[in-house]
């Protein structure tokens, strides 16, 4: 049985191009690049603008009344009031974007191995991502806040060996959230 194939060329060895066709391309590309470049709008420039530091002596977050920023405060810390089970507390402080945004408490404190729980409360508009690490360990969240109500959230983490602890918290709330934590022991 022979097949005929009909309108197919035999394959043909790959032609080499000489170095003079390389050099061609090049400048071809080349050549189209700059007039690429030479048509495109030159970009916009964008002044430096330096934002003035709020004082070290005021503590009030930007756009948030004193009145209800302290409100706010002395709504987390009845949340934040330690329990039986306390191992570490931190003070309720006010986070903004702009200002004390990220909160770190890593220092040379250890853990020894166990079931902890990082309890973050929080009131106002904006968001918290939350990290709590013991030695290798980590978990994390992201929170919403909200300004009708205290949000409690937990993270629990189990410890498999001792080692350093971390928590880590940033904001980006324009206004400010109040937020309050505590590490607990969970038995």
């Amino acid at each position: 049985m022979d097949i005929e194939v009909t309108g197919a060329r035999p394959a043909s060895p790959p032609r080499r191009r000489g170095p003079l066709y390389v050099v061609v391309a090049l400048v071809v590309g080349a050549a189209f690049g700059f007039a690429v470049a030479q048509a495109r709008p030159a970009a916009p420039t964008v002044a430096a603008v330096t934002v003035p530091r709020p004082s070290a002596a005021g503590s009030e977050a930007p756009g948030l009344p004193a009145a209800l920023r302290d409100r706010m405060v002395a709504r987390v810390q009845q949340y934040n009031a330690a329990e039986p089970d306390t191992v570490e507390s931190a003070g309720v402080r006010v986070m903004t974007a702009v200002r004390d945004n990220l909160v770190r408490l890593d220092g040379d404190r250890s853990y020894p191995r166990g079931d902890y729980r990082l309890q973050v409360i929080c009131l106002g508009e904006g968001q918290v991502w939350a990290l709590f690490r013991v030695g290798d360990d980590e978990t994390y969240v992201d929170i919403d806040c909200h300004d009708e109500h205290v949000l409690v959230t937990q993270l629990l983490l189990t410890a498999r060996a001792d080692g350093r602890r971390a928590v880590t918290l940033v904001s980006d709330s324009p206004l400010g959230v109040a937020v309050g934590f505590q590490v607990l022991h969970r038995s």
